[in-house]
């Protein structure tokens, strides 16, 4: 593992459903070998994100998805919704998230 402590959430809001959420919970790894039974490697390929840092309780994670959603429009941007959206946590506890939104962007 590159970085044990840091969590990456994964998910292409264009293939979410009610009955799945689609999200991917991963670590970041320099090679893909002896992958344990139950796991899969996925390649992120390089793309362009807006950034928004969260830090608080999991529970106001959508209301701040939707300031960054509004600042990408407001800003000339265009989300690309069949690309990966990431979530990197850099602390995760009960009581408050630290997460970098990452919402790929053209």
């Amino acid at each position: 593992m590159v970085n044990p402590v840091k969590l990456i959430g994964a998910f292409k809001a264009g293939e979410t459903s009610k009955e799945d959420d689609g999200y991917w919970v991963c670590y970041e790894v320099h090679h893909f070998e002896e992958i344990p039974d139950g796991m899969f490697n996925q390649v992120v390929l390089e793309q362009k994100y807006a950034v928004l840092h969260f830090r608080g309780h999991a529970s106001e994670i959508f209301r701040v998805y939707h300031h960054l959603h509004q600042w990408i429009e407001e800003n000339g941007y265009k989300r690309v919704p069949d690309k990966w959206t990431l979530e990197l946590y850099s602390k995760w506890t009960e009581k408050e998230d630290h997460v970098d939104l990452c919402n790929p962007i053209f």
